[in-house]
């Protein structure tokens, strides 16, 4: 039986990660809240548009621990592969099952395509297979450097950072269109908090997450 060494810190990061989460989401009657339970409306950061990027960070820690602790032991990694796939894809699907449930239940409440629970699949998948195959720190290094710089030189392109002017929300309006999370009927204009290019980003932050849960592992 596979068996990974737990770590304290991430687990405390966790609990409080958590405890986080469910305070931002139950901060009072929404009408009188602490500015910083709240997400920032556009520019800037609060401690509340830290919560996700926190979830991920543990996701990549979490993944270094036990993907490479299966690799370890796999006689083939394309198994493994299969099973992460398969994982994320289950966690797509659960999040999709729950806007759908939100859908049929809530009056007014349109279908929503993304989401946290997808985003999370998404990410899951696609850096979990990536350290399948991309091994080494300098080389996983070289790749988020990379994206990142794409992803900073697509905005540029895109002539503006201001809402619905961006790239971001652009190709959400464009391929999301009404199945996104806020769509105005009558300028077409879409916005998705999980949208499609901004994955990207949310990539980045599991793959920090995967650093730091090597050099933890390695220096215990």
């Amino acid at each position: 039986m596979l068996t990974v060494k737990r770590f304290a810190a991430l687990d405390a990061m966790r609990g409080l990660t958590v405890a986080a989460m469910l305070l931002v989401n139950n901060a009072g009657d929404w009408s009188h809240v602490y500015a910083w339970l709240e997400h920032a409306a556009w520019h800037g950061c609060t401690p509340a548009d830290l919560i996700f990027p926190f979830f991920l960070f543990i996701m990549g820690a979490s993944l270094a621990m036990s993907v490479d602790a299966q690799i370890s032991k796999a006689s083939n990694v394309a198994d493994i592969r299969k099973k992460i796939l398969w994982r994320g894809l289950r966690l797509f699907m659960l999040g999709i099952a729950l806007h759908l449930i939100a859908w049929a239940l809530i009056d007014g409440r349109q279908f929503r395509l993304l989401g946290v629970l997808q985003r999370i699949g998404i990410c899951y998948a696609v850096v979990a297979c990536l350290i399948t195959y991309v091994r080494q720190l300098p080389s996983l290094a070289l790749l988020s450097l990379a994206a990142m710089l794409a992803y900073w030189a697509l905005l540029g392109w895109g002539g503006s950072y201001e809402p619905h002017l961006n790239l971001v929300d652009k190709i959400d309006t464009a391929m999301l269109g009404k199945l996104a999370y806020s769509f105005d009927v009558q300028t077409g204009l879409a916005q998705e908090p999980e949208g499609l290019l901004s994955t990207v980003m949310a990539m980045m932050s599991v793959l920090t997450g995967v650093w730091a849960g090597r050099a933890m592992r390695d220096r215990s």
